[in-house]
């Protein structure tokens, strides 16, 4: 009854009524203590006077404690009264809708019938509707295809369950994400706050997506990648990294420095230069350095490794650690070992063959064509047939870094001195102009040549040769060095007859034959080839193969039937390919890969 103090009149009548019934009372059992106190006294009990005057002042005190704790009771009423006025309640119900107003989240509130009681503005502007509309309504038949989700089971289980939810779900009506906290009360309704975050979680799937991305980007390098912290620590690491730490897994790694699984020395040597680059946040580029064999571990052959390390910024600029590559140049170290012990052979082999050898510079004759062409010349060969002049000078800057012992020999020089200082002597007038032929294959671009020549030795005697050069890589950018081979016509006579043979043969075959070069392109091309193709051998010759075949893989692609050609020698395979009139066919294509020495 105390609650319902101040709601009526009758009310705080009956308050007040029961107030004074309690002071009443208090006086009567005050009188009625102190009455029985001095009856003791007149009939002869001995009591003394103070304690006489305690006890009057003892039930005055418990009077006057009595009526203090029913005024502070019926203050606290009366207050409550004043604050549950029906103004004041309205107030409170117009402060709490502005609350919600002003939140960024959606509030819905539903009654045990799931019917709208309440919902905020923002909670109408997800839904899609005025909160006034919805109002009164129920939930499941305004949006019924939520029924049919499964988050209307687990809103109800939570309702009846009388459980706090919180979850983020997926809404495939209207394919968006909400974050949703749902509070059941006893009285059956519910509070639901939600909010939209199909923006944040697209953007947790891409940043989820790309750290995937990245992380499988690192695990498939075969290099070893890892990340380190300021101290040192590995936080990030491949499959490739552990296993130069013979560990069996990555995650036997992080946390741990280099002291876990290098010796002292070497470990204190590799962090000095880390501790150098978490200073300055330079990139470090180590030069290739032999391997250091992990503790408890041993390499069967030795290992070379080339680092990269490079600082690691957060977002303020601030180096926060280090990311690392560590390349095993092992198999390279090898190969580069061996191109040494190949270019000794070859300087072995160019002075010793039995071939005539020479390695020529064409760079200033390169250089002398394009200025022609720079002055308008197109036709060079024209114009050179018509300028001997111009052949000669192109001779003259002809440079003759090197020839074999065969060459002095077959040309009657007393040593390669004589030979080089006298490269006009042992070319015939009448033939340099067959020889600017080589000159001209070059500045087009060409890095093969053949044709046949007719030289002179020093003491005048006619050589007739075959000669054939080859562009060899240059060790500066411009440079154009070639290896020329001569041999006596002889020998390359009977060699043609062989090839005329051969190509004799392939004509005879009634399957499609071609052969290219390492560029694809191709070099030879047999009748078959012709009436299965419709192409002939002069419009074929010279093209690359894709131009020709237009070749579609049943599984795989081109490059992978070029790796295996490389590795295996040998790619075979059912493919369809196009012919010259555009209409295709299925072919078992077999090829094979013609190494040379």
């Amino acid at each position: 009854m105390f609650t319902d103090f101040g709601k009526s009149p009758s009310t705080r009548f009956a308050t007040l009524r029961y107030a004074l019934l309690a002071g009443l009372c208090t006086l009567l059992f005050g009188a009625l203590g102190s009455l029985l106190l001095l009856r003791a006294k007149d009939a002869g009990v001995s009591i003394p006077s103070s304690l006489l005057y305690a006890g009057v002042l003892l039930i005055a005190g418990l009077t006057a404690g009595f009526v203090w704790l029913l005024a502070w009771r019926a203050a606290r009423i009366h207050a409550s009264a004043r604050s549950e006025s029906p103004d004041q309640a309205e107030r409170l119900r117009q402060e709490i809708e502005t609350l919600y107003d002003r939140t960024t989240d959606g509030v819905i509130i539903v009654d045990s019938e799931w019917d709208f009681i309440y919902l905020n503005s923002q909670a109408g502007r997800l839904l899609g509707r005025q909160p006034e509309e919805l109002v009164g309504k129920n939930a499941w038949a305004e949006y019924p295809e939520a029924a049919e989700q499964p988050l209307y089971r687990v809103l109800l289980q939570a309702r009846n369950e009388q459980q706090v939810l919180h979850l983020e779900v997926h809404y495939p009506p209207w394919d968006r994400w909400f974050d949703l906290h749902g509070y059941p009360s006893a009285d059956g309704n519910v509070s639901f706050f939600f909010r939209d975050v199909t923006e944040r979680h697209i953007s947790a799937t891409a940043l989820a997506d790309e750290r995937n991305l990245l992380r499988s980007i690192i695990d498939a390098l075969p290099d070893a990648v890892y990340v380190k912290d300021a101290e040192h620590r590995f936080i990030v690491a491949n499959q490739a990294m552990a296993d130069n730490l013979n560990a069996s897994s990555p995650e036997q790694i992080l946390g741990k420095t280099d002291f876990d699984f290098f010796p002292g020395a070497d470990a204190a040597h590799f962090q000095a230069q880390e501790r150098q680059l978490l200073q300055t946040g330079a990139l470090n580029r180590e030069d290739e350095a032999r391997g250091v064999p992990p503790l408890g571990g041993s390499y069967e052959t030795e290992r070379w490794f080339r680092g990269h390390k490079a600082p690691l910024f957060d977002a303020s600029g601030l180096v926060i650690g280090l990311v690392g590559v560590a390349q095993d140049v092992t198999e390279q170290r090898q190969a580069q070992d061996a191109l040494r012990a190949s270019e000794e052979r070859f300087r072995l082999l160019f002075e010793e063959t039995p071939l005539s050898l020479w390695e020529e510079d064409y760079t200033a004759i390169k250089q002398r064509l394009d200025r022609l062409q720079d002055q308008g010349i197109d036709d060079l060969r024209g114009y050179l047939a018509v300028h001997p002049e111009e052949i000669a000078a192109c001779l003259s800057e002809l440079s003759v870094l090197n020839v074999n012992e065969t060459s002095v020999q077959m040309y009657r020089a007393a040593d390669k001195t004589e030979l080089i200082q006298n490269i006009s002597r042992i070319i015939p007038v009448e033939q340099r102009a067959s020889i600017i032929e080589s000159y001209l294959r070059v500045a087009e671009g060409e890095t093969q040549f053949e044709q046949e020549v007719v030289d002179s030795t020093l003491t005048g005697e006619k050589l007739v040769l075959f000669m054939r050069w080859t562009r060899l890589p240059a060790a500066v950018e411009g440079e154009i060095r070639v290896l020329v081979a001569l041999v006596d016509i002889t020998e390359r006579k009977q060699l043609e007859e062989d090839l005329r043979r051969q190509a004799l043969l392939l004509d005879q075959i009634s399957d499609a034959v071609a052969a290219s070069d390492e560029n694809f392109i191709i070099r030879s091309w047999n009748r078959a080839a012709e009436a299965i193709y419709g192409w002939r051998a002069d419009e074929a010759i010279g093209k690359r193969t894709s131009e020709i075949f237009q070749t579609r893989f049943f599984s795989g692609d081109f490059r992978e039937a070029a790796d295996s050609l490389i590795a295996q020698g040998h790619w075979q395979d059912e493919v369809v390919q196009t012919r010259k009139d555009g209409s295709t066919l299925s072919v078992l294509v077999s090829l094979t890969a013609v190494r040379d020495n």
